[in-house]
């Protein structure tokens, strides 16, 4: 996972070529509102296709990063 500050959005790269598999839509993880390390930590892999990220709110979410949509499950 990767950050661009300047936009402000996660990105997940390709750790060998650094290629951007993904752009993570505000609507999954948002780091405009707050600092992106404190979005960050509140991120964790279940496996190497699942997300669990809980929001500001205390709202658990799993998402499926195989979807490019970032569907909840």
């Amino acid at each position: 996972m990767d950050i661009d500050r300047k936009a402000k959005e996660f990105l997940l790269r390709d750790s060998r070529t650094q290629d951007i598999i993904w752009r993570i839509e505000d609507h999954v993880m948002n780091c405009k509102d707050e600092d992106y390390r404190v979005v960050a930590a509140r991120m964790r892999w279940l496996d190497n296709n699942t997300v669990k990220y809980v929001n500001i709110e205390g709202i658990e979410r799993k998402i499926d990063m195989t979807n490019k949509d970032g569907n909840e499950i």
